[in-house]
């Protein structure tokens, strides 16, 4: 399926993995058709250490181990910026990238998340990624984001971006992004949401009941996202680039599915 897009190369660079050895050890044996990677899962890893010493020794095993970058989640997993510039600062210092899913997903705060990606990139040289620019950072204001990033890459930073070629999105239904208010900044309601893997649509009373669980994967509908407005005016730059938000992981059930094992996927000419 992938390879009919083109792809020649999917790689976990949004969520991936906290025991890089572990990753190669269970698919480096595979039959594979396209080339393969991960990177330093730090949602999981923060979750495992409380030091900011034993967390940055276990993420340079992680990428002694062959992980290809550090990856973040700060909407997600809410972490202070002195830690993240550990963080940017680390992956300077081993030249690979950082992959961030932005702070803010509301049109009131996105362009906050934009510019705390950036001044990361400055102030560390390292290499920023955008994880999904159109649907955490630039929704609303993607010509501003646009132009913070440029403005950026002018001045000399590492800065690149994605966006999957679709206007709707999906993610747990515990997560952040479904905190009060959400039907006010996503312009949707409780019938909105489809239960990924299904034809269930939620009502009010089985939102609340998912949002108790951890593993409950939704879906908005298509249109949820402009093309015109957002989506398209990102394609256009030469620093952003197409990507999925699914997994590679060997088949599982939609709902049964690893928190945060995002692809990141492109096409290689």
């Amino acid at each position: 399926y992938k390879l009919t897009d083109g792809v020649t190369s999917a790689l976990q660079c949004h969520g991936g993995s906290a025991d890089a050895a572990a990753y190669h050890q269970a698919f480096d044996p595979l039959p594979h058709l396209v080339n393969h990677g991960v990177s330093t899962k730090l949602m999981r890893l923060r979750r495992r250490a409380r030091s900011p010493k034993r967390r940055l020794r276990l993420a340079e095993r992680c990428l002694d181990d062959g992980a290809l970058a550090l990856s973040h989640s700060i909407e997600y997993q809410p972490t202070p910026p002195e830690e993240l510039l550990l963080w940017a600062e680390l992956a300077a210092r081993r030249d690979v990238p950082l992959f961030l899913h932005l702070r803010y997903s509301s049109p009131e705060q996105e362009l906050v998340g934009v510019r705390e990606a950036v001044d990361l990139a400055e102030r560390s040289g390292c290499h920023v990624h955008l994880d999904h620019l159109h649907s955490t950072g630039a929704t609303w204001h993607m010509a501003e984001a646009i132009d913070i990033v440029e403005a950026a890459l002018a001045r000399g930073a590492r800065l690149t971006a994605c966006v999957y070629p679709y206007t709707s999105w999906a993610t747990y239904l515990h997560s952040r992004r479904f905190d009060p208010g959400w039907r006010e900044r996503y312009g949707i309601d409780y019938e909105d949401l489809q239960v990924v893997g299904s034809d269930l649509r939620l009502d009010r009373a089985g939102f609340r009941r998912g949002r108790r669980r951890t593993w409950k994967l939704v879906a908005v509908p298509e249109g949820t996202m402009s093309r015109t407005k957002t989506l398209l005016p990102a394609l256009e730059r030469p620093w952003v680039m197409i990507a999925s938000d699914g997994g590679i992981e060997r088949a599982k059930r939609a709902n049964n599915h690893p928190r945060g094992a995002g692809t990141f996927a492109t096409a290689l000419a």
